[in-house]
């Protein structure tokens, strides 16, 4: 545009007052002037107004060309337009109004000469081409104003998306100018209809600025992506070049994806700019995306972080929750085909209208692409939160273990730090977790109850490992008591802290019960453990001197009984320091049953070392069942004296004697030696056989009682029990061997006797005819031994040549 310094002074000497607008005093210049009766074509050609529009077209240029279009939120657009739009519908106004003053003219004129006041020769002067010839300058120069300010708003502002996102304000108003013009030509349809092409018409700049918007936010959405991989490859390590960017991704597509909302409250909805520039987002995002992961099969999320999957699956739920929460529609749109190939080709950079319906589709391929990006990120992401528990777990359980001292709190409880270090670990790696979802995820739930499963397999796994002795038993029973309080604790923390999905509360919950339930069978267990180190020294010392002869003519004051129930005071007295009141009770639990099978199993010995098939391995068998009633009820009573502070060890100690109670029965019953006798036995086999469920072991333990007091009948109470071999397997079925029994090793009477019994070298008698058919077995082995050897000898011989001398 060529300016001259007319132009320039006439700018700065021009207020808002004097610059040319269709204000009422104009409109009501130019209805006057047409309404002359007289001249009025004169009066229309030297109207002031139409003199002025050079200037004013001037001065508008000119302000475009050397001001800044965006300052005070475009007000300079907003103005420039208003007035521009204001000339051309003076134009159109005046073209209108003139011409519908001629046609009434000649009208009046063809009916009535004479009566017409305005029927004169100079009204008549003028014809529709002399005011278009008049009119033609003018439109020109302000049509070609109109073709200027489009050019300069595509050419000056620079981008439509970054005036947007950067000052809203200014793009709304400069949206509001461009309307205007749309208002304005619905206004004039009418009249516009009835002009030929080429007449005037108001200027529509609308669809080139929307073909620009369209364009320049396509151009943003890519270079967001350049801008941001650019700067993440000349700032990142070697060592993590890849992490940098993909979290230089994830914050850019955070980004872009935040901007939709903006993006939607500032453009109206029939430009429909939000739904191109969703699809810009969702198609550079879906693609920058799956490149990073390496592909639909994501072959690159194995080398990401924990950390870095936790941004990139909640980055993916952002996303999908944006955009089914701006579109509805794509929520139950399944495109079915997914991949690569399958999607739609929509943006090719020129800007181009993209039919509604297609947009949807491809916002539907992107998400349904994106959420297959998440559920291989979240496998992955389980994976590794798999792995790294079971890293820390088996690092603090072995690594530690041997450098994990005991230390006693205030009240004297012993204990160790496996409990904090366990839970320093776990309680930051879900708050990690926690913190990098979104609230309510539902991940959050899935990955809590790994972590909280392989605590469980690595308690399970390591929880012996810490039994070396009485003090270390304490010690792991009171750190797994505090571990069953700390996980409870824990959890609920968590869930008052909210932001966990109902679905992930009920999860996590049952995790935390099956844990709970866990840890404190664990701390029962290694409480119940200190047995091992109690009678382990009773083994050695009075195993041997129970049943003998001089506990059985000498020991007449129970001298032994009485010592094991003081060795088991004394550890009491310390477990009453070391274990919570709860634990000290589980753990004389455990000292009743030990002490039943201690004098059991010391009496089963007394019973193999008796190798007389004829005669009672006790000088006299009713001093001797004396004595062992007399050691039963010492120990009883021992027992007994805590039940008052106990109450549930009365039925312990009911249910473990009584088995001591039938042993005597039996020596007693055995050591009448009748054959009545041994039918009474049967009275015995069926109580006993629920304790071993196995038919051999019943008959070999009662048949050992019998071989104390009565050896020569033990062949016949063996034989009796195998008669009723059937109906001791239908009260005993498979599989009910370990119902309701402690897996606390040495508490078992069944598990004592065949461990017992497998190291028992004594022959014990059987039927006749299981001897012989034994017999008969080893003669065959024996013969076909003697025959393989002798085919190898003969083979050998005629191998060889035969030496004669």
């Amino acid at each position: 545009v060529e300016t001259t310094d007319t132009v320039e002074t006439t700018t700065a000497d021009d207020d808002k007052g004097s610059q040319c607008q269709l204000l009422p005093s104009t409109l009501s210049k130019l209805k006057e002037a047409i309404s002359a009766p007289d001249d009025a074509f004169v009066k229309f050609c030297s109207l002031e107004l139409f003199s002025n529009i050079p200037s004013t077209v001037d001065r508008l240029k000119y302000a475009l060309v050397t001001e800044d279009l965006t300052e005070n939120n475009c007000s300079l657009v907003q103005n420039t337009c208003k007035e521009h739009l204001d000339l051309q519908v003076l134009l159109i106004e005046a073209d209108t109004r003139m011409k519908a003053r001629l046609k009434e003219d000649e009208a009046l004129n063809n009916n009535d000469f004479d009566t017409n006041p305005f029927a004169s020769e100079s009204s008549l002067s003028a014809t529709d081409e002399e005011v278009d010839k008049f009119l033609a300058s003018f439109v020109n120069d302000v049509w070609e104003l109109g073709e200027f300010i489009e050019l300069t708003l595509l050419s000056r502002i620079g981008s439509f998306a970054n005036l947007t996102l950067e000052n809203p304000s200014a793009m709304k108003a400069l949206i509001e100018a461009v309307e205007k013009y749309e208002v304005a030509i619905v206004e004039y349809q009418d009249y516009e209809n009835q002009k030929e092409k080429g007449s005037l018409k108001i200027t529509s700049i609308k669809e080139a600025v929307i073909k620009q918007c369209r364009r320049d936010f396509e151009s943003k959405s890519v270079d967001v992506f350049t801008t941001i991989h650019i700067y993440a490859a000349d700032n990142a390590d070697e060592d993590d070049a890849y992490g940098s960017q993909l979290t230089a991704t994830i914050q850019a597509a955070t980004k872009l994806v935040g901007e939709i909302e903006p993006v939607r409250k500032c453009f109206p909805k029939d430009w429909e700019i939000d739904l191109h520039w969703s699809l810009c987002i969702s198609n550079v995002c879906s693609s920058d995306f799956l490149q990073k992961i390496g592909g639909p099969d994501g072959h690159n999320l194995p080398e990401l972080s924990i950390t870095l999957l936790l941004d990139l699956i909640t980055w993916v739920e952002f996303f999908c929750e944006t955009f089914e929460s701006a579109y509805p529609s794509i929520k139950e749109k399944n495109p079915g085909n997914i991949s690569i190939e399958s999607r739609p080709d929509l943006l090719n950079g020129d800007g181009r209208e993209i039919n509604p319906e297609d947009v949807m589709d491809g916002l539907a391929w992107a998400k349904n692409m994106l959420w297959e990006v998440h559920r291989l990120a979240k496998e992955e992401f389980l994976v590794q939160t798999r792995n790294q528990t079971d890293s820390f777990l088996d690092k603090i359980y072995n690594d530690k273990g041997a450098e994990r001292s005991r230390s006693e709190t205030a009240d004297g409880r012993l204990i160790t730090s496996l409990c904090e270090e366990i839970f320093a670990f776990i309680i930051v790696h879900l708050r990690t977790i926690r913190d990098h979802l979104p609230a309510k995820s539902e991940i959050f739930g899935v990955a809590a109850c790994i972590v909280l499963s392989r605590m469980q397999l690595k308690q399970i796994a390591h929880h012996e490992h810490a039994f070396d002795d009485l003090d270390s038993c304490c010690a792991a029973a009171n750190d797994f008591d505090r571990m069953s309080e700390r996980i409870e604790d824990m959890i609920t923390k968590f869930k008052e802290e909210g932001g966990i999905s109902q679905l992930s509360e009920s999860l996590i919950d049952e995790a935390c019960r099956e844990l709970v339930s866990l840890y404190s069978s664990h701390a029962v267990y290694a409480a119940q453990s200190v047995h091992i180190y109690v009678f382990e020294p009773m083994h050695e010392s009075i195993a041997d001197e129970l049943f003998s002869a001089e506990w059985e003519n000498d020991l007449t004051h129970n001298q032994l009984s009485v010592g094991i129930v003081r060795t088991i005071e004394d550890f009491r007295c310390d477990l009453e320091i070391y274990l919570s009141d709860y634990l000290l009770k589980k753990a004389l639990d455990a000292f009743v049953t030990a002490s039943v099978l201690f004098y059991i199993q010391s009496l089963l010995m007394k019973s193999e070392k008796h190798t007389l098939r004829t005669i009672s391995c006790f000088n006299d068998t009713t001093k001797a069942l004396g004595r062992m009633k007399d050691d039963i009820r010492i120990m009883r009573e021992y027992f007994e004296g805590h039940v008052e502070t106990m109450p549930a060890l009365k039925r312990t100690i009911q249910k473990e004697f009584e088995v001591l109670t039938i042993v005597c029965e039996i020596l007693s019953s055995a050591s009448a030696r009748t054959s009545e006798s041994v039918n009474e036995a049967t009275n015995f086999v069926f109580v006993l056989h629920k304790q071993f469920s196995d038919v051999q072991i019943t008959k070999q333990f009662i048949g050992d009682l019998w071989h104390l007091v009565a050896p020569s009948q033990e062949l016949g109470v063996r034989t009796l029990i195998e008669s009723m071999e059937i109906q001791l397997k239908s009260l005993s079925p498979p599989g009910s061997e370990m119902r309701g029994r402690s897996s606390v090793p040495g508490l078992r009477l069944d598990e004592m006797v065949r461990k017992l019994y497998s190291q028992s070298k004594r022959r014990r008698p059987g039927k006749i005819k299981d001897r012989v058919d034994g017999a008969r077995r080893r003669f065959s082995t024996e013969a076909t031994a003697l025959k393989k050897r002798r085919n190898s000898l003969i083979q050998s011989i005629t191998k060889k040549p035969v030496n004669l001398s």
